[in-house]
């Protein structure tokens, strides 16, 4: 009886959405233009990681494909009958394109989020001024990963947060003077301190901005604040303190004005999901306040003409996709490199052992041959002498094909550890 409770708890454990939410994540990368940007993967990369996921690279060539058409590459280049690779069937493959604009302080950039098993994409349009892409684009993808919407056609050449219906970056960054980074406070003797904690990461995620936790506050009066602050007057502290009752108070800090907003939450009672929502809810209005005072006039078009122009994705060569072989560069296979150096070499060995051996052995009586009575000595010279000529024509073959072998091996380490210049990288399973 306890095996079949066994069975049913490790059924249960397999159907579960913790273990939905560990599928792999294979990132197809983020580009600019066609230009691919290895550095921003290894970002994500860590970033992903970093938060318990089951992430590895691609290392794709530049291509104009979005979601479901980077699928069927990658199908196409690492999934066969024999090897049909799990992670290709029940993973979720993400990527993304920055598209610049006139201005130097702002940038557009899409990331999208695939589902290998239904073949739905998801994606999340962000348009960012003053901010720092190293921070913006995880923390976009993030935010996809958290929520995605799927959808099964192509994408809107409309930016979403330009479409009706769609809300705008929690930042508000055309509303009011640009905010650098974020400190977040939690405090409080309520019992759903530890559940807020955890659930206002992913909306702080939203603001696409760095976002710093700190321990709960001695006395939040202004002094402690511009010390935790610092020098850097364009960030702001969020503090959220529970209350024993049931709800809240949000509290937001302006180091530039050295002002403070706060908003109440009221839920008395309610359990921490009914919290968080309302926290939710009281969240973007708070992040948008204009502490300057002089915010009325940009509110009223949150974003510039040329955030909404439309998104028009760029025509990639077809031998920029992932399945075309490098010709300005050699690539080998590792275990094809192994094969022929190790034959070569070992080709070489034989003979050098094998000469080296008929040089000692002419010099003993293996080496005397009786021929019509009469004895002579050193027969075994020719033998030798052939055997070692062959062993150097081996070695002049040997030392410039295991040059070339080895500037072949670099050049597929290259683009397996950075660089882009050879096929995919299939995921490990």
């Amino acid at each position: 009886m306890s095996r079949i409770y066994s069975f049913l708890l490790a059924s249960l454990i397999v159907l579960s959405p913790s273990f939905a939410s560990a599928q792999k994540i294979l990132i197809w990368g983020i580009q600019e233009g066609c230009e691919t940007l290895a550095e921003m993967d290894k970002i994500l990369l860590k970033h992903l990681k970093r938060q318990s996921q089951d992430a590895e690279l691609l290392f794709p060539k530049p291509s104009s494909c979005v979601g479901e058409a980077c699928a069927k590459l990658v199908r196409a280049s690492c999934a066969t009958a024999a090897a049909p690779r799990p992670s290709l069937q029940t993973g979720k493959l993400v990527g993304g394109r920055i598209y610049r604009t006139s201005s130097r302080t702002t940038s557009r950039f899409r990331v999208w989020l695939h589902d290998l098993a239904s073949g739905q994409t998801a994606y999340r349009d962000t348009y960012c001024q003053d901010c720092n892409l190293i921070y913006a684009l995880p923390q976009a993808v993030d935010a996809l990963l958290d929520k995605p919407a799927w959808q099964s056609g192509p994408p809107s050449s409309t930016p979403l947060y330009c479409q009706a219906g769609q809300a705008a970056p929690r930042t508000g960054a055309a509303a009011r003077p640009p905010v650098s980074r974020y400190l977040v406070s939690v405090s409080g003797e309520g019992k759903s301190q530890k559940a807020v904690l955890t659930g206002i990461k992913p909306l702080m995620r939203q603001t696409l901005l760095p976002v710093d936790y700190i321990k709960e506050l001695r006395s939040g009066d202004d002094a402690e604040l511009r010390r935790l602050v610092g020098p850097q007057r364009d960030a702001q502290v969020l503090g959220v303190e529970v209350n024993r009752d049931g709800g809240a108070t949000l509290w937001l800090y302006d180091a530039a004005t050295e002002k403070t907003q706060s908003a109440p939450v009221d839920c008395p009672g309610c359990e921490a999901d009914d919290l968080l929502r309302k926290i939710d809810n009281a969240l973007s209005p708070l992040l948008a306040t204009c502490f300057s005072g002089n915010c009325a006039s940009a509110q009223s078009k949150p974003y510039p003409e040329e955030a909404c122009t439309p998104i028009v994705e760029p025509s990639c060569s077809d031998s920029d996709g992932p399945g075309a072989s490098g010709s300005a560069r050699r690539h080998i296979d590792p275990s094809t490199a192994t094969v022929i150096k190790a034959g070569l070499w070992g080709l070489f060995g034989v003979g050098a052992a094998t000469s080296l051996a008929l040089f000692i052995a002419n010099e003993t009586s293996a080496g005397v041959v009786v021929s019509g009575g009469h004895e002579h000595y050193q027969t075994l010279t020719r033998p030798a002498w052939a055997v070692a000529g062959m062993s150097l024509a081996v070695l002049g073959i040997a030392i410039p094909t295991t040059l070339v072998v080895q500037r072949a091996q670099r050049a597929s380490g290259t683009s397996g550890s950075g660089g882009r210049e050879a096929a995919l990288v299939c995921p490990a399973e």
